[in-house]
């Protein structure tokens, strides 16, 4: 029974304990609003670096883009080549008599006819650059020739250079 009436006291004693000491806990510290402390941007006490000067710093990411589409026609209507080269080609691009060209001191570029040949050449140097040239071929042929009513003497002949035109 005394075991009884020892736990039953401490029980009595931890509840008073507890209504006595929350109300003293709130008194001795109000509560406050979270500390909130402005942040400074991440770069904020970096210094800009001038566009002049980052030309020349390594690693850089360098976008390059080439296009050239050369027409070959062979209906007699028009001119026998054709050339466009792309509105969208890098700036600095040069259009030149027989393609393109393009040439700054991280890449050169050329595209074009050669005297039997299309040719596309890109030299690249230094680190992160990235060239994409595109040379298209389209060949115009008279609609006579797919229907197979066309003469031989309408068709270019073949040869080891190329195709050899008769007039």
């Amino acid at each position: 029974m005394l075991d009884k009436k020892v736990r039953l006291g401490f029980v009595v004693a931890s509840i008073v304990s507890l209504i006595l000491l929350v109300p003293l806990s709130v008194v001795a510290r109000p509560i406050a609003q979270p500390l909130i402390t402005e942040e400074q941007p991440a770069l904020a006490h970096c210094a800009l670096i001038p566009d002049c000067e980052l030309d020349h710093i390594r690693g850089r990411n360098g976008n390059y883009y080439f296009g050239l589409d050369v027409i070959v026609n062979l209906t007699g209507r028009g001119p026998l080549f054709n050339m466009i080269p792309n509105p969208n080609n890098t700036p600095g691009t040069v259009n030149t008599g027989t393609g393109i060209s393009f040439s700054d001191p991280s890449v050169t570029y050329r595209a074009g006819i050669g005297s039997h040949q299309l040719y596309q050449m890109a030299q690249v140097t230094g680190d992160g650059n990235a060239v994409r040239g595109v040379l298209n071929l389209d060949v115009v042929v008279p609609r006579s020739l797919l229907n197979g009513r066309v003469s031989a003497a309408s068709i270019p002949r073949t040869s080891l250079t190329g195709l050899t035109f008769r007039y």
